[in-house]
């Protein structure tokens, strides 16, 4: 047993000896005459400068292939293109440490000449392409002769390892370059009608797309199938990677005349904040703003004919599940259908969007409807649907000094703005939204922080708003234990909102049991504290209450047609029971620089007490004659002027009264 061991071993060796013996010999015999007669030919046929520092022919490094190694190659670009268009160009095509010309051995016992495979060892590869379209890989001679010859080119296996690119063109404003670690390509590529078989594994370091900057690196990994005849390049499969986002792509690309692009991408799993790379940098940076997260499942369809110097329309389709953004650390939920539709994929301005079946979350609230996003430069936004929303979810959102607000408010909502522009929550805000609105609102309250007294609670009814217009169907409010009925319409709202220098106009309806004013509390509690008419009011108003008490005038049974503009109240058609009697007139209340103020009535009145008139007006500040020892009935016509001082307190010497009356 050992003697047969022994034998075989022996034989086996001798087998393997030999082998490499025949090697070595037939390196040494067919190495100088076949790198000649390559390298002549090539020559012929090349229309560029090529550097060789060394060249060697083995059969050992490329087994079971012979080959042809070419050690620190420089291949020169052709001199088919503007080279001035390019900065820093030193007019290399390809730098690499070793090129490989392979040949199956067989072919070369037979004399038959032909490169089968190529490789490239630690390669820098520059592709330039001009504005007019001409490049600089115009590496053979298009005017050869054809002749006869030994030495063919029949590639079947294109083969690159840690090998640098750069792809600049100009007639498109496209720019890319990265690092292959490794690219295999094969098939029969001489053939009219073959299957390439692509593996490339890499990472693209920099992506520029009409002067639009991506994501960079982009880890690249691809194996794709493909069926080429002619000018078609079917997909059969490619299974594309880009930073571990799976891909799958399928579809056909032909060239005639024009490129036709028929793509189906289909992307099972991606998260908005891998999405993100595929777009530029200026628009995720305005996106990441947002904090956005969701899970999508993403199919796009590419398909169209173009030209050489249009890029393809874009269609895609996903569905956004466990979706969130964030805007100043509050955290909406968000799901919806997604469509993307480009007219042209290499820019924004031509990409539209619409989400349907939107839902976002924010706390207890929640928008459900319909959003548009039109020219993904400019990011203009479009939302239409219902609001079910608390406001004091929002509460951190408004700037600290503003309002307080509570309850619940519902119904239909539009909004459009610029995204791009949105910034914050700010007293610019509403320079940058269109809404418009049909609420109902349910226990509302806002309290205007700048003045601590002006709360308006318990607001329930529906209005309707329509940019800077608001107008109240049924209102109801709380305001300082008084129930008030509200119906009208106000203009200039935001702008109202913004800057109180800016006047809130339009005319309203009032109801109300009894609106008590001395219940308002003021700034301080001193006697001397300014009573002050705003500026900003350019409002009418038709009043009916039961009872207004103000100071010590108590007015029943009140109706009155009143006109607010800027510092001054006419009141129209007054009707009320006071001091025991019933008034009927106008008044007119203005308030001077000096924040006293004046007032004038032409007023008809019946059945006045006397007595309980110098009771409310202090005796007109005199003791000879008040309200203990006179006593009457007043009826007639009196026109009456007096100035009240900036405390609204009665200055008694400015009494100009004109009447024509019945005292009894």
């Amino acid at each position: 047993m050992k003697k047969i061991f022994r034998i075989t071993f022996l034989t086996l060796l001798c087998v393997v000896v030999l082998f490499i013996a025949s090697l070595f010999v037939f390196s040494k015999y067919y190495g100088d005459k076949v790198t000649q007669l390559v390298l002549t030919e090539l020559n012929k046929q090349l229309n560029v400068k090529v550097d060789v520092k060394s060249i060697e022919f083995s059969v050992f490094k490329h087994f079971p292939y012979a080959s042809i190694i070419l050690n620190d190659v420089v291949i020169h670009a052709s001199k088919t293109y503007n080279e001035s268009e390019f900065a820093n160009n030193d007019n290399i095509l390809l730098k690499s440490k070793t090129l490989a010309l392979q040949f199956n051995i067989l072919d070369i016992i037979k004399k038959k000449y032909v490169i089968n495979k190529i490789s490239l060892n630690e390669s820098d590869i520059k592709l330039l392409k001009d504005k007019s379209g001409a490049v600089n890989y115009e590496v053979l001679k298009t005017d050869t002769i054809s002749t006869p010859s030994n030495v063919t080119v029949d590639i079947r296996k294109i083969q690159a390892r840690d090998c640098k690119y750069q792809y600049v063109d100009h007639s498109n404003t496209f720019m890319c370059k990265g690092f292959m670690k490794k690219c295999n390509l094969g098939g029969k590529f001489k053939s009219k009608d073959f299957t390439l078989e692509t593996e490339i594994d890499g990472t693209n370091q920099s992506l520029i797309i009409n002067s639009f900057k991506y994501h960079q690196p982009l880890n690249m990994n691809i194996v794709a199938s493909f069926h080429v005849y002619g000018f078609t390049y079917e997909i059969n499969k490619c299974d594309l990677s880009i930073n571990d986002v799976e891909t799958n792509i399928f579809g056909k690309i032909k060239k005639d005349k024009s490129y036709f692009i028929n793509l189906k991408v289909g992307i099972p799993y991606i998260t908005i904040t891998e999405i993100t790379h595929y777009i530029p940098i200026k628009y995720k940076n305005e996106i990441k703003k947002w904090s956005p997260y969701a899970e999508l499942t993403l199919n796009i369809q590419i398909k169209a004919n173009i030209s050489p110097n249009q890029m393809p329309p874009l269609s895609a389709r996903f569905v956004v599940e466990n979706g969130s953004m964030v805007y100043k650390s509050g955290k909406s939920k968000l799901s919806g259908n997604v469509k993307i539709i480009a007219t042209q994929i290499d820019k924004p301005s031509t990409y539209n969007c619409t989400i349907d079946s939107l839902i976002i979350r924010y706390k207890d609230s929640e928008l459900k409807g319909t959003c548009t996003i039109v020219d993904f430069e400019k990011l203009n936004l479009k939302y239409s649907g219902f609001i079910d929303a608390r406001l004091d979810n929002f509460q951190s959102f408004l700037p600290a000094d503003t309002v307080d607000m509570s309850g619940n408010i519902s119904g239909k909502l539009t909004v459009e703005t610029v995204l791009s522009q949105i910034g914050d929550f700010d007293k610019n805000i509403f320079d940058r939204l269109k809404l418009n609105s049909e609420l109902t609102a349910n226990d509302v309250s806002f309290t205007y922080k700048p003045n601590k007294y002006s709360t308006v609670s318990n607001i329930n009814g529906k209005i309707k708003q329509a940019n800077d217009n608001l107008k109240i169907d049924t209102c109801s409010l709380q305001y300082f234990g008084t129930r008030i009925e509200l119906t009208g319409e106000l203009g200039n709202i935001w702008k109202f909102a913004k800057d109180n220098k800016e006047k809130l106009s339009g005319r309203l309806k009032i109801k109300t049991n009894c609106l008590d004013y001395n219940k308002i509390p003021s700034a301080s509690t001193s006697d001397t504290t300014a009573v002050i008419l705003p500026l900003v009011y350019n409002v009418d108003v038709d009043i009916e209450s039961e009872c207004i008490k103000f100071k010590n005038y108590i007015l029943n049974d009140f109706e009155a047609q009143l006109s607010y503009k800027e510092n001054a109240i006419m009141i129209k058609n007054a009707s009320c029971s006071m001091f025991g009697g019933r008034v009927h007139g106008e008044v007119y209340l203005a308030q001077s620089n000096n924040r006293q103020f004046e007032l004038k009535s032409t007023l008809d009145a019946q059945s006045i007490h006397i007595d309980q008139v110098f009771q409310t007006m202090n005796n007109f500040d005199q003791t000879k004659l008040t309200d203990k020892n006179i006593k009457g009935l007043f009826s007639g016509n009196t026109s009456l002027i007096l100035n009240f001082d900036k405390s609204f307190k009665p200055i008694t010497k400015s009494l100009i009264l004109e009447c024509s009356a019945t005292i009894t």
